[in-house]
This record gives C-alpha cells, structure tokens and sequence, in this order.
C-alpha cells in the first residue's frame, strides 16, 4: 500500500511513502489465518494509534498512514458498517470524544424523565 502505482493499493496522499506499509495473510498450519501489518514508511505507520514496524492486524483496527495522513479502518470479518459508523470512524479523536459527550448530554434529560423527574442516583 503506497503512493507507487505498482502497489495493489495506491494512496495518492504527500503524506504516504511510494511503498508505505504491507498487509500479509499468515498461515499456519493447524491455526487459523491470521493479518499482519508491516510498516515501511518513512513518516512511519501507525496501528491504532501506536507507531509499528510489524503487528498483528486485529478486526475493527485503524491504520494511519503517517501522523497527518489517512486514516484506514480494516474490517476482517463478512460484516459490512453502517453508514453511521464509517462517519463516525472517518472523525478525529477530539471530534469523537465532542459528538459522544453531545450524546451523552442528550441522554440524560430523558434519563431523568423516564426516573419521573427525579435525578437518579
């Protein structure tokens, strides 16, 4: 995966390697398949939110190619997201923690309803 048009994956993004990182089906005999992610940009690859060279790649993981360029959310299993959650997961972390905290202030009032006007405790 990389800038380079010879990758299988072309991420046209300055920020992203002409060879930035490899994704490799591992498989062992007697186990099950599994991902791993090998890191060769030079601005560095990041595995939910940790700087790797090589890691297991895990369903749901994020990957972010350098600190400022793209983020990639891998989904491993037959599932497909919902519209939503690829919004949701496409948002910075500080856009995250503001939109969860907006839900969570939303909830409450009718929280409190529900208790028959009372705050529960």
């Amino acid at each position: 995966m990389g800038r380079s048009l010879s990758n299988q994956v072309i991420v046209r993004d300055s920020h992203v390697s002409r060879h930035h990182c490899e994704l490799r089906l591992i498989t062992l005999e007697g186990r099950e398949p599994s991902w791993e992610i090998l890191g060769q940009g030079k601005n560095g690859t990041f595995l939910n939110g940790e700087l790797i060279t090589q890691a297991e790649l895990l369903d749901e993981a994020t990957i972010q190619l350098a600190p400022k360029g793209p983020v990639l959310k891998i989904y491993l299993r037959d599932r497909i997201p919902d519209r939503d959650e690829l919004l949701f997961s496409s948002l910075s972390k500080d856009a995250q923690r503001a939109l969860l905290q907006r839900e969570s202030l939303k909830r409450k009032p009718a929280e409190e309803a529900e208790a028959g006007g009372r705050s529960p405790r």
